[in-house]
């Protein structure tokens, strides 16, 4: 049986040289690489995540043990708004076990004070970022799906240090910033 689908010719012809010059002055305001953005609120897209679970208590810094790990979204937010257009802001959004939502909504499992704990610790930046989108979850929803349609809002941010673990496993500043979210906010709020 003869192949349906052909390979496309290579171009003809020798590939054009790049013309690599251009006047310094346009490096002015190229941000360096890794750099934070200015303290502000920007309009910003999400231009992907990935799942994670916690490794450690982040107020303590104590590894936690497995049955105390939780899911998190690990966000990119990328800048929609001039002159910072593509640059990105990364934030961690917490989530919870399955097992801990069925507890909190089951008012005959013992655990369920627990559970709700959990619950309200964990989610409110997940639901600060929904109500920004103008998602409104009814009944059964999936975070996943919402963050997979790529909402848009304004995020407000700051500019704190970078920590890192010293020799002694405490965290300590690096020296390098990086921007950390303060909140999100709507794209159509009342002026």
């Amino acid at each position: 049986m003869e192949d349906e689908f052909e390979l496309p010719s290579p171009p003809s012809g020798e590939a054009q040289a790049i013309d690599d010059t251009m006047d310094a002055s346009l490096l002015t305001d190229v941000p360096k690489l890794g750099d934070a953005l200015p303290q502000g609120t920007y309009h910003c897209r999400l231009d992907k995540f990935t799942e994670a679970w916690t490794k450690e208590d982040f107020e303590t810094g104590r590894e936690l043990a497995e049955h105390e790990k939780q899911p998190q979204f690990l966000i990119q937010w990328r800048c929609q708004q001039e002159p910072h257009v593509g640059r990105v802001i990364l934030e961690n959004v917490p989530w919870v076990r399955p097992e801990d939502a069925k507890a909190a909504n089951d008012p005959q499992n013992p655990r369920r004070g627990e559970a709700k704990s959990i619950i309200n610790r964990a989610l409110p930046r997940a639901k600060q970022i929904m109500e920004a989108a103008g998602f409104n979850p009814t009944a059964q929803f999936g975070f996943r799906q919402f963050l997979g349609s790529n909402p848009e809002m304004l995020i407000q941010v700051n500019v704190k240090e970078k920590k890192q673990k010293n020799s002694e496993g405490k965290w300590v500043g690096s020296g390098e910033f990086k921007n950390g979210v303060v909140k999100h906010l709507s794209l159509h709020r009342p002026v």
